[in-house]
């Protein structure tokens, strides 16, 4: 069964029931600490992501759940076609993204496009809760550089856009800042591909399985541990001791989640192996 962590902060809630009913506890908070402590297993726990972003006044927002970058190319929209609804629709603003990428050329023989040498990206967009569908085409994605500035740690280990010789004709450029991209030209599109932590069709971050559930246990012994803490009364003594304890269960628990998911990257199973197939999957049908 998938452990997401809406399953991991009810058990939380459960177990801390009589804060819980007091309306003592925060699920924001419980989200944003549990977030942060997945953050110290960096890539040993994220999925390989891909979305495009517009760039506006020179700079674009990431993901939400951006956590290191893998490639980005800017690329120019081409076309886009209303498969379902009308245009009016184009108004709205809330959709939901899908996309594939071939090679295409089109033949003045057959009237359509087929199997060719450059690379077209087709993103469907659904709006009005799927009530309508838009074909946008994006194609000549290019490899963007990267500041002499940009914080290595915004950068998978293999990002394509650290090699100089994949960028070195690139006249465009990018740093990575907080929440945003910023880039030397004032408009345009990014595509990105990017690693992130793995959610669920309903938006919920799935957390990946291990022998015995290390990760699982670690997170729920920190966010009781947290939790306990932002309801301590400094001389409520019943509280502190739950803290300390709560505190020696969450270390321990860390460092088996630590160590198996550190074993498991190089062995090959487990969560790892789990989470390598999927961003096989994904660099082959993205790759440039």
């Amino acid at each position: 069964m998938t452990t997401t962590l809406s399953n991991i902060i009810a058990e939380v809630k459960t177990e801390l029931s009589q804060y819980q009913t007091s309306g003592m506890l925060d699920e924001i908070s419980l989200n944003n600490w549990a977030k942060r402590a997945l953050k110290r297993f960096g890539n040993l726990v994220t999925v390989l992501q891909e979305k495009t972003v517009e760039v506006k006044n020179g700079r674009a927002k990431l993901p939400s759940d951006f956590y290191s970058l893998y490639a980005a190319a800017r690329c120019e929209a081409k076309s886009y076609e209303v498969v379902e609804g009308t245009e009016d629709d184009l108004i709205d603003t809330f959709f939901v993204r899908m996309r594939k990428e071939a090679n295409t050329v089109w033949n003045n023989q057959s009237n359509k496009f087929e199997q060719g040498e450059y690379t077209e990206i087709t993103e469907k967009i659904y709006l009005r809760n799927g009530k309508t569908q838009v074909d946008v085409c994006f194609h000549k994605p290019k490899l963007l550089k990267l500041t002499r500035g940009i914080k290595k740690e915004v950068c998978h280990s293999r990002c394509k856009n650290l090699s100089k010789e994949l960028t070195y004709s690139s006249p465009y450029e990018i740093n990575i800042v907080g929440d945003y991209i910023q880039t030397n030209f004032e408009e345009g599109f990014i595509y990105l591909q990017f690693f992130a932590l793995e959610k669920d069709e309903d938006g919920d971050i799935i957390i990946p399985e291990n022998s015995n559930d290390q990760l699982v246990e670690y997170l729920t012994y920190h966010l009781k541990r947290k939790a306990l803490e932002s309801v301590w009364i400094s001389d409520d003594d019943a509280v502190q001791n739950k803290i300390q304890w709560m505190m020696q269960q969450e270390k321990d628990a860390e460092l088996k989640a630590m160590s198996a998911a550190k074993i498991e990257s190089v062995s090959g199973y487990g969560w790892w192996e789990t989470i390598q197939k999927r961003n096989r999957l994904r660099n082959n049908i993205y790759n440039f």
